[in-house]
Parts: structure tokens; sequence; C-alpha cells
């Protein structure tokens, strides 16, 4: 299927996005998201046909989806813009982006033949088809830090328009410190607002993350079984609850770390081992939505991740996604060729990325980033 180009108008609502979103991207990013934006493949299309042979309308719609992988990459910011990735073999750094033409040709498209048929079930005759994209299977997007945050109705209305128009994803943060501040109270009700309106624009949603191992509330138990009874209960509460209105998951973040962390959860990560610690909760996620994606989300992008990963497939863990973290700033910003790398790293494992975390600190380190 020939890519269908919307790289004016999509750089256009991204420039425009940039200057009245307030200090959501900084400048390099800028320039990639520039460069890249309108180079996403279309991967659902609702194709509309109309018979003219009698005056008739044709009678229905086709819609389908085609999967594509990205084995070239999109720079984004702030917390968890996802990209999902697959790579080919790695050229050498200098011919990185000068072979990316090709694999777009090679990876990224396919083509697809359509047969119009009409009310009888016959291929129909001298049909106009109308081609019309109605989604990515590319996910770009941005955690909905600010969405129904604004005292001001209008600002709210721009808002939402221009996160509409620019994302076809978004993250809503649960965090078990936020939505369980004390032992008998969840505080749901904005998470729940939120993830109700991204549905109704249409805008896919993350939960992130159901267990992180420092942010739990400080009423959490300290006994590593009673902290994993109580996670046991709010991730299958969670899941359940969002079922068909969060459909993907970061389930577990930073296991490689949590041993470290002096609380229940902690406990908990050091008694069962890292590797269980994160096959329960994917397991447990799994039961309460067979449907949901779920990820597990690290920023220690080095073989204690990927040795995780491979104990946990051992532990026969239902996980779907790796997610990749990016912490750029003081001077560690990425290439393109440490993008590349660090894909290739990954791949081995046979399991979709997702960059997940991306921060891209501001060149004014006065900067107000909560505005």
């Amino acid at each position: 299927m020939r890519r269908y180009e919307q790289e004016g108008r999509k750089k256009g609502r991204q420039e425009k996005m940039q200057r009245e979103i307030q200090r959501e991207m900084q400048r390099e990013m800028q320039r990639y998201l520039r460069r890249w934006s309108g180079k996403r493949e279309l991967s659902r299309w609702e194709i509309k046909a109309n018979n003219r042979q009698n005056g008739a309308p044709f009678p229905s719609f086709l819609s389908f989806p085609i999967s594509l992988f990205l084995p070239s990459f999109l720079p984004a910011f702030l917390l968890c813009l996802c990209i999902c990735l697959s790579c080919s073999a790695s050229p050498a750094p200098p011919l990185l982006m000068e072979g990316a033409d090709a694999r777009i040709e090679q990876i990224r498209k396919a083509d697809a033949k359509v047969m119009v048929l009409d009310a009888n079930g016959k291929p129909a005759r001298n049909v106009r088809v109308q081609w019309v994209q109605t989604r990515h299977s590319f996910l770009f997007g941005c955690a909905a830090l600010s969405l129904l945050n604004h005292k001001d109705p209008a600002q709210e209305a721009a808002y939402q328009k221009r996160f509409g128009d620019l994302f076809n994803f978004a993250t809503v943060l649960t965090y078990w410190q936020d939505t369980d501040p004390e032992p008998d109270r969840r505080d749901i009700d904005k998470l729940s607002a939120r993830v109700k309106r991204l549905n109704e624009m249409g805008i896919q949603v993350k939960g992130h993350p159901l267990i992180l191992a420092g942010a739990a509330p400080a009423w959490a138990p300290k006994d590593p079984d009673q902290a994993r009874d109580v996670t046991h209960k709010r991730i299958t509460d969670l899941v359940a609850r969002f079922r068909d209105r969060i459909e993907v998951w970061d389930v577990v973040g930073d296991a490689t770390t949590a041993v470290g962390v002096q609380n229940g959860l902690g406990a908990w990560a050091k008694k069962a081992g890292p590797a269980q610690f994160t096959a329960d909760a994917l397991t447990w996620a799994r039961a309460a939505n067979p449907h949901a994606t779920l990820l597990y989300n690290d920023y220690k992008l080095d073989a204690d991740y990927t040795n995780l990963i491979r104990d946990v497939e051992k532990a026969n863990a239902p996980l779907d996604v790796l997610g990749l973290e990016a912490h750029m700033g003081g001077g560690a910003e990425w290439s393109m060729e440490k993008v590349w790398e660090t894909a290739e790293t990954f791949r081995p494992l046979g399991k979709s990325l997702h960059f997940s975390e991306i921060t891209v600190p501001s060149d004014d380190p006065k900067a107000d980033h909560s505005k």
C-alpha cells in the first residue's frame, strides 16, 4: 500500500502545537519532528465506495488494518512518547540514515488488493472508491498531564484540540501513591475522567505504572507477603475496572533496581527475585484483562534488563512489549546511532519495543516546566 503523503499538513499542526503548548518541546526535538512527522505510514483505512451505475449509493464500506513496523526512528519528547520498532540488520553508522528510504520501502510499506463487492457479494464494476485514513498503527503520544486541568475553558479546549490533532496515544498516571493515598481510600476520579475524555477523542490510552517500587504510599505494608497481596488486589481491580478503556499497561517499572528500595515492594522483590516479582504482576494483569497489551519498562538498558526478561520468559509470564526509557540532558543526548544500537540490543528478545519514556530537558535551566 503506497504511502499517503500528509507531510505539509502534519508539519503545520506540529509547529502550531510547539508554539502554543507551553515549553513541551525542546529545540532539537522540534527539528527532528519537522523532518519525520509526515513520514508515518497508514495502517488503517476506511474505504467508501459509491456505485454510480444506477445512481444509488453503494451499500457499505470496508475497514481493515495492516501492521507496519518501523526500523527508522522518530525522536520525541517528555514522558511516554511511544515508538513501536522492529529492526533489520544494523548498517554502519554513516549509512544509517542513507538506508532509511530503502528500509521504509521494504519494511514499512506493503501492497494491498481491494475487491469491492455489491450487496449480492459479486464484484462491482465502475465503482468510485475513496480511501480515507482513520488511524495509524504507529503510536505517537505523550502523557496527558494537563488534560482536564485548565481553569479557563478556552485553554482546556485549545489543549484538547492540539493534543488530539497531534497524538493518537496518551499515557495516564496510575502510581500507587496517587491512586491510593490512604489505606481505605482510592482516589481515581480525575484518572477516570481523563480516560473517559481520551476515549471520546479516539486516543488509545496507556496506564503507567501498576508497580514501581519507589512509588509506594507511606501506609503500604512493609512485610513482603502483605505487600504482594495488596498489590495483587490493586492490579486486579484497576486493570479490570478500566477494561476496554485502558488497553495498554506499563505493568512493572525498574524491577532491575527494586531490591534496593526500602519498603514492602522492595522487600517483596528481594524475597521473590526481580523476575518472579515482575512475572507475578504480569500474570495478574493478564487475568484481569486477557486482551490488554502488557509492558515491562526500565531505564537500565543493559544486561540486567535483558537477563531479567529472559528469566521472566522462563516463568512463562505474559509479556508483550519492552519499554525503553531514554532520559537525556547534561551532555547525554542520544544520537540516531544510539537509538539504533539500543533497539538492536533488545531486538533478539523477540518483543515489540516502545520508547516509553523520553526526557529532553530545556536549554534554559531556569525554565518552569510545570507551566
